[in-house]
């Protein structure tokens, strides 16, 4: 997994960056699992390159995905991104429990934060993420 920091305009014109005071986003680097398709009908073939940054609108709840090169974006919760991409931990039963019960909890990437908070990369902990806390 790789992360770039760029102008979040160079991303995308459409969305706002959700750091406004330094107006940069935060790009995870990552392939498709397997094969994609989406409601608007596109389709993306297994190991396709995706960029992935968190939601502007939604930072908790969901990921916006740019196929590169130059692909239009789509939103994507974030209990979708394990399923769909490499690089993103899913998330089970004990270490929901775990967290809970404990002070700290896994990130959408794996790193381990506080119950009610982000990763280094700005995604949310699973429990900010399923809405659990």
């Amino acid at each position: 997994m790789s992360v770039l920091y760029c102008n979040f305009k160079e991303v995308s014109n459409k969305y706002r960056s959700p750091n406004r005071r330094k107006r940069e986003a935060k790009i995870m680097q990552t392939k498709s699992k397997g094969f994609i398709k989406l409601k608007d009908g596109r389709t993306f073939s297994q190991g396709t390159a995706f960029d992935v940054v968190p939601s502007p609108t939604r930072p908790d709840f969901g990921a916006l995905c740019f196929p590169r090169p130059n692909g239009a974006a789509f939103k994507i919760p974030y209990t979708r991104l394990p399923k769909l991409f490499e690089d993103f931990h899913a998330v089970t039963e004990a270490e929901i429990e775990t967290a809970l019960m404990d002070y700290y909890c896994p990130s959408i990437t794996g790193a381990d934060v506080e119950p009610d908070g982000h990763d280094q990369h700005g995604f949310p902990s699973w429990l900010l993420a399923l809405a659990m806390i």
